[in-house]
């Protein structure tokens, strides 16, 4: 059950628990490295479109001919900035040829809104915070390497079994022509054998198959390291309350019903703080320069803007609709949420009655396969039954192990679905 593949470099050899091997993978896997580069360079976009940096641009003509003349080269240069939200500050500066001397035409314009409606702060989406995305990928990781990491195990556990199945189904065809018994129950065993052997084959590709999932996920080509067979199992002590309480507020459905809701009543109380017309102070400087004479011109201006036709008169409604919607949105998330982490916490609990059931039962053949072992040296009973009581005794030993991973798995369900980091 040794991981192998490909060609790389070879850890050192031992067991690979679940927590290591989920550190691995967020050490080497591409994907989540990728997603964290992406996220660290959406961050930095964000940070510098908020430096609100001044904007500078340039254009200009070398050659202009029309109506059959040939006209001036011209360049312009330009910038802005906007120093608040509501105030911003232009400068242009035109360049012009005529008749070998330098035409200069710079202004600089500034224009405040005196009169805008209170702005409404708007909510942040929850979903697209750095914090969240990484920590749903994250989660999502540490769930895939789980399970592929007890599929491994599982794998392994169903070729040993398949392996046991090939020698009994040998013994047994060995035992029958031994009594020579009638051809007919001589082919069936050696039909049994066979299919015996097919079903080895497929145990042993499922469980490379397997292994190469795991590697993939750990990102390393080669790994001489066992999984580690056991887990530590303890039933789980918190109740469903508990779950419930600490992961439906923190649940991300409910997160985007609240951020919806939220940006449903800013709207709407954007909407009735808008009076409906605007007002603005500009100024403006600009100096022309001709053949060595400056002239100056200075501006102020006060601009009123107010939109009379067309006026919507649905628009008021739309908006109550809206919050109303996102109200009931928000009402059916919390259910969904409660239902989702119900769901995941009953899982577990399912499969501790599973392993309590398994644990008597192995107990139960454990005492069977010491009674037998007694008969047979006693002369009672055969080898042939010996085994396969054994390989009974391990077939239930290897189904109360994957009960245990599943209830491991099942645990770290519920840790995501109440929006809990995962354990492990």
């Amino acid at each position: 059950m040794l991981l192998a593949c490909a060609t790389a470099g070879v850890a050192e050899a031992g067991s690979l628990d679940l927590g290591a091997a989920v550190q691995l993978a967020l050490a080497n896997n591409r994907d989540w490295q990728l997603t964290q580069t992406e996220v660290s360079l959406a961050e930095q976009r964000r940070e510098y479109d908020d430096k609100n940096l001044p904007i500078v641009s340039g254009s200009g003509v070398a050659l202009d001919y029309a109506a059959g003349d040939w006209r001036s080269p011209t360049v312009q240069f330009q910038g802005r900035m906007d120093l608040s939200d509501h105030s911003r500050l232009e400068l242009t500066v035109p360049l012009r040829v005529v008749d070998g001397s330098v035409q200069v035409r710079p202004g600089i314009s500034y224009t405040h809104d005196l009169f805008v409606p209170k702005q409404v702060e708007r909510p942040v989406q929850p979903s697209s915070t750095a914090e969240s995305i990484l920590f749903s990928e994250q989660q999502q990781l540490i769930l895939d390497v789980g399970r592929a990491y007890f599929q491994v195990l599982k794998a392994g556990h169903a070729h040993v079994i398949k392996e046991q199945e090939l020698h009994l189904a040998e013994l047994q065809a060995q035992r029958v022509r031994e009594l020579e018994r009638p051809d007919v129950e001589a082919l069936r065993a050696d039909q049994a054998v066979d299919d015996a052997r097919a079903a080895l084959q497929e145990a042993v590709e499922a469980e490379q198959t397997a292994q190469r999932q795991l590697l993939s996920l750990l990102d390393v080509d080669t790994w001489n390291q066992d999984p580690e067979q056991s887990v530590v199992f303890a039933a789980m002590e918190r109740e469903l309350s508990y779950w419930q309480d600490v992961g439906i507020p923190a649940h991300p459905q409910v997160l985007e019903g609240q951020y919806r809701l939220a940006l449903a009543e800013a709207n709407l109380a954007d909407f009735a703080a808008d009076h409906g017309y605007d007002v603005a102070l500009s100024s403006s400087y600009q100096e022309r320069t001709t053949a060595g004479q400056t002239d100056y011109e200075l501006r102020a201006a006060i601009t009123v803007r107010r939109t009379f036709y067309p006026v919507d008169p649905l628009r008021s409604s739309e908006l109550e609709l809206a919050v109303a919607k996102a109200q009931l949105g928000l009402e059916n998330a919390w259910v969904r949420a409660e239902r989702d982490i119900e769901t995941a916490y009953r899982q577990v609990r399912v499969i501790e009655a599973r392993i309590e059931t398994l644990d008597q039962r192995l107990t139960d053949a454990r005492h069977s396969l010491l009674q037998e072992e007694l008969r047979y040296q006693a002369g009672l009973s055969t080898q042939l039954e010996v085994l396969q009581l054994q390989y009974l005794v391990n077939e239930l030993a290897y189904d109360l192990l994957h009960a245990q991973y599943d209830h491991k798995m099942a645990v770290a369900q519920l840790h995501v679905a109440s929006s809990l980091a995962i354990p492990w």
